[in-house]
């Protein structure tokens, strides 16, 4: 038999996807109006080059 999820589960679940979307949106937007002509991220950062700063 498959699990069934009851509609508060349910609810839940789809709330916290959009409201998940909706940040990830804001933040983009964000970043897109600041005007920075590159976007970095701590990703992008060559550690190697300046060995004196921690990853953590």
């Amino acid at each position: 038999m498959a699990e069934q999820l009851n509609i508060v589960d349910v609810l839940d679940n789809i709330f916290s996807e959009e409201a998940k979307l909706k940040r990830k949106r804001a933040y983009e937007k964000q970043i897109q109006m600041s005007g920075f002509p590159i976007k970095k991220t701590l990703d992008d950062f060559d550690f190697s080059f300046q060995p004196s700063i921690d990853k953590r």
